[in-house]
């Protein structure tokens, strides 16, 4: 029976009117576990087809035949309740088939599509550790770029001044060469070069075809940064554009920072005093697991060792570094003690660092320890950032609101501010706004994200259906896919990896908060007396 009406159906898909076509996606969208909406979607699928077959296929008469179905419907309700188990197994065989052909009919190749905008989100280049580490855990000078800041002379957009600040150190402990802690490194700024690089490769084509002058494309695209002490993102996306657009540019794209208070590219602890104090308890709780894991106990015992025998030694000063913490992130200040030994996110980072760079791990510690810490940190993540205590949404949550906004009103002439035509946005931020964004979607593979990691949200519009957009999700030049647990809930084409923008609203609604919500939400709850 289903390979007869199937024709009909596929014909009816195709052309029934825009009114019908959205009830049934309504209709056939609900959770199938509903036995009573399961029947009503047979019954709408067959009485579809019974209307094709009845009066012809040459006439098309559903093109704009929405009255006729809800006539068919009452005229036929009381057959379909009669024969009920007819219905139903039509349906259990039919839906997965009908809610794809619904959804992707009209895209056969690439070639229908048309890619509309895409939204990155970057993390900094490789930096130095936040960690101040004593000397006799890494004795190898750090190379950074210096910072240069110039100022228009004579509004002269030529001419510039040139100034250079240095920031001083009143600490022992101190890393040793030209950078302050948690500073892009200089391989750091041509790693982020070449995610620049690789980012035109991807989309300046796609994007930017018809546009012949650089000056234009830069027009359509919006940069953001987290406002850092050390200037990591901001620096990061300095040199991602001129990777992405070259260097004969009049004028690159502003870089926009909001002040601590308005940031949305991280979950500022500080700032949302209850996610900080969440953040807390569970990196206690991670730090209290540690302790029965036999190998984190030898390795933090190693670095002991090491802080053990040379306590007594001198560290000398070294200039142009700074005593920094970044507000928000869960690294500690410094290790010098058991307890900070307990973090290991902090020494995860410090230990990747160290290795990119070129720098000799601590004495005793295996490249197989790292590896190892590395998995471990991966996995904290998951629980770190989890959705429990709307952990999730004070995190990224009026982020989320943002990015699925700008998708929205991408197709909306009359609704577009001017973020809205942007057909390119950057994001410059961090491994705590990756993890949080991965979990909120089910797609954390427990797998810390790597210094310049690239989330990218591709937004696609069919060239025959302009109204008709998809979402396809990249991390590191992998398209991400549903977990099976997800794919009956949320659509997504098994080949391309394109989810429907309305699924993608849906995945994201329970996390994207507004900023007045987000304020209350982020108020600690006093203690009852």
């Amino acid at each position: 029976m289903s390979s007869f009406f199937s024709p009909f159906r596929k014909f009816f898909l195709q052309n029934a009117s825009s009114t019908t076509r959205s009830n049934l996606k309504k209709i056939i969208t609900v959770v199938p576990e509903k036995r009573r909406v399961v029947l009503w979607t047979g019954s709408a699928l067959a009485l579809a087809c019974t209307g094709l077959y009845y009066f012809g296929m040459n006439e098309n008469p559903l093109k704009s035949s929405s009255v006729m179905m809800t006539d068919l419907w009452k005229n036929t309700r009381k057959s379909q309740v009669d024969d009920e188990s007819h219905w139903i197994g039509i349906t259990t065989q039919l839906h997965a088939e009908d809610l794809y052909q619904l959804y992707f009919g009209d895209v056969q190749s690439e070639e229908d599509l048309e890619l509309i905008k895409v939204q990155i989100i970057n993390r900094h280049g490789a930096r130095t550790p936040i960690n101040a580490i004593p000397s006799f855990i890494d004795s190898k000078p750090w190379e950074c770029l210096p910072y240069d800041s110039k100022v228009i002379v004579n509004g002269n957009s030529n001419d510039h001044a040139h100034f250079r600040a240095v920031m001083e150190s009143d600490d022992g402990l101190e890393l040793y060469g030209n950078c302050m802690k948690g500073q892009l490194t200089a391989k750091g700024s041509m790693q982020m070069v070449k995610v620049g690089k690789s980012l035109g490769d991807q989309y300046l084509k796609k994007l930017f075809g018809r546009y012949d002058e650089i000056d234009e494309i830069v027009k359509l695209i919006y940069v953001r940064s987290s406002d850092i002490r050390s200037r990591r993102t901001e620096y990061s996306a300095m040199y991602l554009l001129l990777g992405l657009l070259g260097e004969n540019v009049k004028e690159y794209p502003t870089i926009h920072m909001f002040e601590e208070s308005r940031e949305t590219l991280y979950g500022h602890f500080k700032v949302c005093a209850k996610l900080g104090s969440i953040i807390s308890k569970r990196l206690k709780t991670l730090a209290e697991e540690t302790e029965k894991d036999p190998r984190l106990l030898e390795i933090r015992d190693k670095l002991l060792d090491l802080l053990e025998a040379n306590a007594a030694q001198p560290q000398p000063a070294q200039p142009q570094t700074q005593e920094i913490h970044d507000k928000g992130l869960i690294e500690a200040k410094r290790v010098s003690t058991a307890k900070d030994l307990q973090q290991w996110e902090s020494i995860n980072n410090a230990f990747l660092g160290m290795l990119f760079h070129g720098h000799e791990l601590p004495k005793g510690i295996t490249a197989q320890d790292v590896e190892y810490v590395s998995k471990h940190v991966g996995k904290s993540g998951s629980y770190l950032f989890s959705p429990q205590e709307n952990v999730l949404t004070m995190n990224i949550g009026m982020l989320l609101k943002h990015l699925v906004a700008s998708m929205q009103h991408s197709g909306n002439k009359h609704l577009q501010k001017d973020l809205d035509r942007k057909k390119m946005e950057i994001y410059l931020a961090h491994d705590t706004t990756i993890i949080p964004i991965l979990l909120a979607l089910n797609m954390y593979n427990d797998e810390w994200p790597p210094f310049a990691a690239t989330l990218a949200f591709e937004l696609y519009a069919t060239k025959k259906n302009p109204s008709k957009q998809f979402v396809k999700i990249v991390y590191n030049q992998q398209t991400l896919f549903l977990k099976p647990e997800h794919q009956e809930q949320f659509v997504q084409d098994s080949k391309t990896g394109l989810i429907p923008l309305d699924k993608f609203i849906e995945m994201t609604k329970p996390y994207r908060i507004s900023r007045q919500e987000w304020t209350e939400m982020c108020k600690l709850d006093r203690p009852r007396n």
